[in-house]
């Protein structure tokens, strides 16, 4: 009998056999998964797995090409009234911090104050609005010949147009403006399919939605903004000569100036500077032109303005610079020019996030890790891509495979290569432990073991120069968790998408989080830990990896080490790995106290010193 979930997994994959199989046991072909709400249709078209053949299949049966997603319910309904009061009551003192803090608008504060406001809950969305972004034009095009609707808006405001719209995406926009798309819908946050591709300064789509017939008041543009963007230059003269207003701003708070910097239109913009356009124009959170250049990637721009004396690292009010923004946005050739600038790679923002932390494209990744960056700092996702692993919806394993592997085991060689299906499993989709458990009906409390699962934070990730990546140990959720876990294991990637898990005897290799790897010759050089309290001692852990072997050994070191020390940082200087931050093991209260000192291991003989 297939289970509920399995016809969504089906659909994933295009198997046709499949579907057929769980309709014939009487599931319904627009079931709604547990997660999104989301219809085995609406994962055809967004899989790149499942072809044209699946999503015509499932339209010839039945599903419905305007069904609806399903949210699921709002956990604050599952409470009773006096905790939800409490709750509430404590959110909106959060909240009110929060605003007196960072100044956002009154408005929006009520609105976030209250729980009960619609436009922050999932609202139930249709298939073509749930695809629009992701979905091949050829599945698109399936969709609406099949009769999907266009013109739907969801219960926020939201239609496929303004979805399309979020990633300029031209050939799904078009499609959906020959389909009757309305242009003029503004969504209950503001936005509308003219308002984001003016954001994104593609003005060639902005064109486009116009003379479709779009408002141009949903712009806020003066005649000067509109004649700077597509009219002349003696156009824009005429306006100033009758007095517009040089700082007058549109929707997105850019003026005329910010447009033709945006649009790349030097002349225009020199000219509205020698009329007294201010060209230090700040956004309503302090962000500047430069960094709305850099987020859509306006490489002449980003000089034209750094030639001009712009500083490189200047901040918006929330300490976010260019770079972060270029990190965030994936806007690589401003990355590089800002890179060469002279851009702070070490800045950090008002909640003490960095640049690699913001990371997303490869190409950033890859520069920021060889200038020495921790690539496990990395968003999970991005982690995920860079080394290949990508991502999925599903843990396949049989239930047996899940019963027999579910467990840690540590290895009984140095190493042991590890082929559990289980385990691999859990590498490639990425799920945590409880997620695993619940999908087999099982929970940790019940069975007072953790579950085995490569979701780990204080995981190291090494960087090899073959093109291989080394992960090790690590630990999954904290203390007071049935799940909590700390590893000892190494998995080696080939950057393709396959790996190989090698565990080690628990006395060879301890549980291991909270270390550095720093990789020298052909070795990886493991220091520090934080470890279960019964591993502690009163000297730093230092092992080796070797990284054809995979063989771990312990190093002997000797001289003045920082002692049992974690969540620091090294770099290798000269031949030697520089220690330093952290926290430190006190022997007297066996507590741990802030690392005032700087410390360097020296590889080939395993001494320390303290600089």
């Amino acid at each position: 009998m297939p289970r509920l979930e399995d016809i969504h997994r089906a659909a994933r994959r295009g198997d046709l056999s499949k579907l057929e199989q769980c309709l014939r046991a009487g599931t319904a072909i627009d079931l709604p998964d547990g997660v999104e709400g989301h219809t085995p249709l609406m994962h055809a078209c967004l899989s790149a797995e499942a072809g044209l053949d699946a999503v015509q299949w499932l339209i010839d049966h039945g599903a419905d090409v305007n069904a609806l997603t399903t949210p699921p319910p709002d956990p604050m309904e599952q409470l009773g009234e006096d905790l939800q009061k409490e709750m509430q009551e404590s959110m909106a003192e959060t909240l009110q911090e929060m605003g007196e803090s960072m100044d956002i608008d009154p408005d929006m504060m009520d609105l976030l104050k209250d729980p009960s406001a619609s436009r922050f809950r999932p609202t139930p969305e249709p298939v073509l609005s749930v695809v629009a972004q992701k979905a091949s034009i050829e599945k698109l095009k399936l969709l609406l010949r099949a009769g999907a609707d266009a013109s739907f808006r969801s219960a926020n405001g939201y239609t496929a147009l303004i979805k399309a719209a979020c990633s300029c995406r031209e050939d799904a926009m078009t499609l959906l403006l020959e389909a009757g798309a309305p242009t003029d819908v503004v969504s209950d946050y503001g936005e509308s399919a003219l308002s984001r591709v003016s954001g994104s300064s593609r003005f060639d789509l902005v064109k486009r939605l116009l003379d479709h017939g779009a408002d141009p008041a949903l712009l806020d543009w003066t005649p000067l903004m509109r004649a700077t963007v597509f009219g002349s230059l003696d156009e824009m003269k005429t306006h100033v000569d009758a007095g517009a207003d040089l700082e007058a701003v549109d929707r997105g708070n850019r003026s005329a100036l910010v447009l033709a910097i945006s649009k790349g239109d030097f002349e225009k913009a020199e000219w509205l500077i020698s009329q007294g356009a201010e060209l230090n124009h700040r956004s309503n959170t302090g962000r500047s032109i430069l960094h709305l250049v850099v987020e859509v990637d306006q490489e002449e721009a980003l000089q034209w303005l750094l030639d001009r004396g712009f500083d490189p690292n200047e901040c918006d009010d929330f300490a976010g610079t260019p770079l972060m923004t270029a990190a965030d946005y994936g806007a690589t050739r401003c990355f590089r020019l800002l890179t060469e600038a002279g851009a702070d790679w070490k800045a950090k923002d008002h909640v003490d996030e960095s640049v690699i932390q913001k990371a997303t494209h490869p190409e950033i990744v890859r520069i920021l890790i060889d200038g020495g960056e921790d690539a496990a700092q990395l968003e999970t996702e991005v982690l995920r891509n860079f080394i290949g692993l990508g991502t999925s919806e599903e843990l396949d394993v049989t239930p047996r495979e899940f019963k027999k592997g579910r467990k840690r085991r540590f290895g009984k060689k140095n190493p042991e290569p590890m082929d559990i299906p289980f385990w691999d499993a859990m590498v490639r989709c990425g799920w945590n432990a409880y997620q695993a458990n619940d999908q087999f009906g099982l929970s940790s409390f019940d069975s007072g073991e953790a579950t085995w699962c490569h979701d780990r934070s204080c995981m190291s990730l090494t960087c090899l120069p073959d093109g291989r990546f080394v992960q090790i140990a690590g630990e999954h959720e904290d203390g007071y968790d049935p799940d909590f876990c700390i590893y000892n294991d190494v998995i080696v990637h080939d950057g393709q998408g396959d790996f190989q898990i090698h565990a080690y005897p628990e006395k060879v290799f301890p549980p291991t989080d909270f270390h550095t790897a720093t990789l020298v010759g052909s070795w990886i050089y493991l220091v520090g830990n934080l470890s279960y309290p019964e591993h502690r001692k009163s000297t730093a852990q230092v092992k080796r990896l070797h990284i054809e072997s995979w063989k771990i050994e312990s190093v002997e070191t000797q001289g003045d080490d920082p002692g049992w020390i974690h969540n620091h940082q090294a770099q290798l200087i000269d031949g030697r790995i520089r220690i330093r931050g952290g926290k430190v093991r006190c022997e007297e209260s066996s507590e741990f106290v802030a690392n005032p000192r700087v410390y360097e291991l020296d590889p080939g003989d395993g001494s320390w010193r303290r600089i």
